[in-house]
């Protein structure tokens, strides 16, 4: 018996609310892939929906939690903290020429504000050593919570994965420390500064004892993103660094896209905040990015993804595949 778990972690949201409810569009986009395969309701088990750097809306609270204190939590005050910025560093002056004002006004509620300060900032945040713990431990400790009932279960656990925006980075670096099979590895979420909870790393670790294991029963069935910044992201690490430098790839394996799993990826050109990631990586037909037309307002192409018909459908599509 396969038990399949569908896990959703979002990105950056260019949204000036500390609080605020992420998990939204990731509800809505759960109830539309249900919609358009109706056969997933008999195969999934219940979703996991993840919040970070925001204060959780009090419609979807974060769960009391297993693995540490419920919030509120260091990466919660992200938006409150860029809020303040932009309030002490907005300028209010305006400008002498009536028309360049109004274009000035324009860039900055549109493209610097959402996209800049409450989008890249989270980039910065995350890319830094302390601001990746606090989102690690805030992502994987849900995580973790949340699979706890099916840790005595013999059963494969297959996770189906959706992600969107800097959600495809910590998605991708969850996936990298329950799958990659490197010799002498070890995950940085066992041994990070900004230490979770003693019982947050010894679930990790027997979760990744199933995802290595032979025959595994931690699988990935599907891994869905959408905006990745994969390629912007990857230079925070050093070793990644020297790896482009040298014009080599990344390898899918290394986050479990190998045998029946497959990794979809979805961009819009107009997105400022969306890379094409496939190229990076060595040739796999377990892959495949395909470019759609989300909106064409620079302040809504980001999380146009959510509501994007053809994303929806073909995520569907390989969920039901998969499952």
């Amino acid at each position: 018996m396969v038990i399949n778990v569908p896990v959703y972690v979002h990105g950056m949201v260019i949204d000036p609310q500390p609080v605020f409810e992420p998990d939204s569009r990731m509800r809505a986009f759960h109830a539309r892939i249900l919609a358009a395969q109706p056969g997933l309701v008999a195969k999934l088990a219940a979703p996991i929906y993840t919040c970070w750097g925001h204060i959780p809306s009090p419609l979807h609270p974060r769960p009391a939690m297993i693995f540490g204190s419920p919030a509120p939590k260091d990466d919660e005050q992200l938006t409150l903290a860029e809020q303040h910025i932009k309030q002490r560093t907005e300028d209010a002056t305006g400008s002498w020429n009536p028309i360049t004002s109004l274009v000035a006004k324009f860039v900055s509620r549109k493209i610097r504000e959402p996209i800049v300060l409450f989008g890249l900032g989270d980039v910065a945040y995350y890319c830094s050593d302390g601001g990746e713990e606090r989102v690690r431990a805030a992502v994987y400790g849900q995580i973790l919570d949340a699979l706890q009932p099916h840790v005595a279960d013999p059963d494969e656990i297959r996770l189906h994965v959706i992600s969107h925006s800097l959600g495809v980075t910590v998605a991708h670096d969850l996936l990298y420390g329950l799958f990659n099979t490197m010799a002498g590895y070890t995950p940085g979420f066992t041994m990070q500064i900004f230490a979770p909870p003693a019982g947050a790393i010894l679930a990790f670790n027997e979760w990744r004892d199933r995802a290595t294991a032979n025959p595994q029963t931690l699988t990935l069935g599907s891994f869905t993103s959408f905006a990745s910044q994969i390629p912007v992201t990857l230079l925070r690490k050093p070793a990644l660094v020297e790896l482009m430098r040298d014009g080599l790839s990344l390898n899918p394996g290394d986050i479990g896209v190998k045998g029946n799993a497959r990794w979809q990826l979805f961009y819009d050109t107009k997105d400022a905040l969306a890379f094409r990631t496939r190229p990076l990586y060595a040739p796999n037909a377990a892959m495949n990015e395909e470019r759609v037309d989300n909106s064409l307002k620079p302040d809504e192409v980001h999380m146009g993804y959510w509501d994007n018909a053809k994303v929806i459908d073909k995520t569907a599509a390989l969920i039901l595949a998969r499952s």
